[in-house]
């Protein structure tokens, strides 16, 4: 299954990289968004692809044989964005493991296409008074003054600074593209 994995990542001109040895990972890590990005940053790697397959517990009376219920679940993380750029959960009934390896070449590919046609662009924010948090649809992005990658879409945003009103507003982040935006 790794050669599969290794090779179907590579047609995306993605590599599977493993940490140090010598270093030691939470055991959730694979479910830890700030564990992933740290991964990628430690490895200078754009996204961190997280693959797990688990064999599904056989049904008492089921016959003995080379066959599996699997579930696979793949998810590709964006360094960049410091968020999930696709995701899939899929399961091989009565699989050999010729046919996982089947389905993981089948699904690898369109979740790494998925990943990297996603489109980016730059939001730069700034506060009067600075220091404002910043949050973009409810999920705190930092304080102001604030440059960041995020997904070209449209989130609504909120500055919150104690003593102050906070501000609410609706931006449009397009693709490849500068959206700046000066909150008074």
């Amino acid at each position: 299954l790794a050669v599969t994995t290794v090779r179907a990542l590579s047609k995306q001109r993605l590599t599977l990289l493993s940490p140090a040895r010598d270093t030691i990972l939470p055991s959730d890590c694979h479910k830890q968004l700030s564990c992933l990005v740290a991964q990628a940053q430690q490895q200078e790697a754009d996204y961190t692809v997280v693959l797990s397959i688990a064999a599904l517990p056989k049904a008492p009376g089921d016959s003995i044989s080379d066959l599996q219920n699997y579930q696979i679940f793949g998810q590709i993380i964006d360094r960049s964005v410091e968020s999930e750029a696709s995701s899939v959960t899929d399961s091989c009934s009565s699989c050999s493991i010729t046919a996982l390896q089947d389905k993981l070449r089948q699904i690898l590919p369109e979740l790494a296409s998925s990943a990297l046609s996603r489109t980016k662009g730059i939001l730069r924010i700034q506060t009067e008074p600075s220091q404002a948090e910043i949050f973009a649809n409810g999920v705190r992005l930092g304080t102001s003054p604030l440059h960041r990658k995020m997904w070209a879409s449209t989130i609504d945003l909120r500055a919150v600074l104690p003593g102050h009103q906070p501000i609410e507003k609706r931006v449009v982040i397009s693709a490849n593209a500068d959206t700046d935006l000066t909150l008074t």
